[in-house]
């Protein structure tokens, strides 16, 4: 594992994504992802953007996650009891690139949390993983890069 980019703090747009949340062991997570992407080409709905993750319990347990698997999208449709269009908030953000598998993922987290700590900004929303190079791309996990992103507020 290697940080690429280290912790900063940027401004997101809001996004409009199509989504599914679901409660699943982590391994799934993959399957599920492919299950969103092939929904929205049934649906006729074209990503505009690399895949994402936004986990929302407090505490990590890889046997039952509470996730929600996103992709960016720009054409109106309509949700229904499969894929959800919502639009997530925009806002500032502390983010690392975590450079390599999923396995040593936590370490890039602990990084990005004590940059959090040390510039004295407050978490005030469920972390987001955007997969920008993952499973499928030459080189295997090596070549694997997660933005990780969680909202934050300064307390300064």
């Amino acid at each position: 594992m290697t940080i690429g980019k280290g912790p900063s703090v940027r401004h997101l747009e809001e996004t409009t994504v199509a989504s599914m949340r679901r409660r699943i062991p982590i391994e799934q997570l993959g399957a599920v992802m492919a299950e969103l992407a092939e929904a929205c080409r049934e649906r006729g709905i074209a990503a505009a953007g690399p895949p994402m993750a936004i986990y929302y319990d407090t505490e990590f347990d890889p046997r039952d996650t509470d996730v929600e698997v996103c992709v960016p999208v720009t054409a109106e449709f309509a949700s229904d009891e499969k894929v959800r269009r919502r639009t997530l908030p925009g806002g500032a953000v502390a983010t690392i690139i975590h450079r390599g598998g999923y396995d040593t993922i936590g370490e890039s987290y602990a990084a990005l949390m004590a940059f959090v700590q040390e510039q004295g900004h407050r978490v005030i929303g469920p972390p987001r993983e955007v997969y920008l190079v993952g499973p499928g791309a030459p080189g295997g996990t090596e070549s694997f890069q997660t933005e990780i992103q969680v909202p934050v507020l300064s307390v300064h």
